[in-house]
C-alpha cells in the first residue's frame, strides 16, 4: 500500500536519499564514464545538495543524471 505520508513524497532531501539508495545500492558510480573510483561527494555552502564529482572524467553529477528525473523541474 502506498503511504503518501512518507517523507520521500514531500521532502526533497528524503526523496534524493531514497533515490540514491535505490540507484546506488552497492556503490556510487559516475553516470558519465561509469567509473567507481575517485567519486567524491561535494559539500559546503556553494555546492548543490546531492552533488558528486568524478575525478577521472572531471564531471559533476547528481543521482538524477541519466534518468527521467534529470530535466524535471522541482518546485518547493
Amino acid at each position: 500500500m502506498l503511504d503518501m505520508t512518507n517523507p520521500i513524497y514531500s521532502n526533497e532531501t528524503a526523496a534524493r536519499e531514497h533515490l540514491e539508495g535505490i540507484r546506488w545500492a552497492d556503490a556510487v558510480y559516475c553516470p558519465h564514464c561509469g567509473g567507481f573510483d575517485g567519486i567524491k561527494k561535494l559539500g559546503g555552502a556553494a555546492a548543490a545538495k546531492g552533488l558528486w564529482h568524478c575525478t577521472p572524467c572531471r564531471k559533476k553529477f547528481t543521482v538524477t543524471v541519466g534518468t527521467v528525473f534529470e530535466s524535471a523541474a522541482i518546485s518547493p
